[in-house]
């Protein structure tokens, strides 16, 4: 899943740090070392925006222990028609892209547990409130077969 903050105006676009977050995002197990403004969830059903506040995420990132760190950031300065943003106060540029690589598995009770089949959300969640949605199925896995042996 790759999610991307991009300016679509022709000039440079100020904004500021909102913390608005409607649902809790992230795109790693530690999400305050991440300085993108936006994050990842995933929920087994289907949600909208109406409702997605009422499930459980399921835990797609490992369980960690995170270093202490708090970056304060008070905006982000977005160069025109990019994702290319300086983090404010002052810093480089740096791309607001982020990818979380999701290959079916969450991890439950200390180890990596497939989806059983169902309908599932996708959520991406920014801190100034926006949504977007993305929904799959998974079915069930048919076993192979295994060869009858006469006795």
């Amino acid at each position: 899943m790759n999610v991307t903050e991009f300016n679509t105006l022709s000039s440079l676009n100020e904004v500021n740090e909102s913390g608005q977050w409607q649902i809790q995002a992230a795109l790693s197990s530690c999400p305050n070392t991440n300085v993108q403004p936006f994050g990842i969830a995933v929920y087994k059903g289907h949600y909208t925006a109406q409702n997605v506040s009422q499930g459980t995420q399921l835990q797609i990132f490992p369980i960690t222990a995170c270093p202490m760190y708090i970056r304060l950031v008070t905006g982000y300065l977005f160069q025109p028609n990019s994702d290319l943003a300086t983090v404010l106060p002052g810093s480089g540029l740096a791309p607001m892209t982020g990818s979380v690589d999701f290959n079916g598995t969450y991890s439950g009770l200390g180890q990596s547990l497939p989806l059983n089949p169902g309908s599932y959300t996708i959520v991406v969640a920014d801190e100034w409130g926006c949504l977007a949605f993305l929904y799959f199925q998974v079915n069930g896995l048919e076993l192979p077969l295994r060869p009858q042996t006469g006795a």
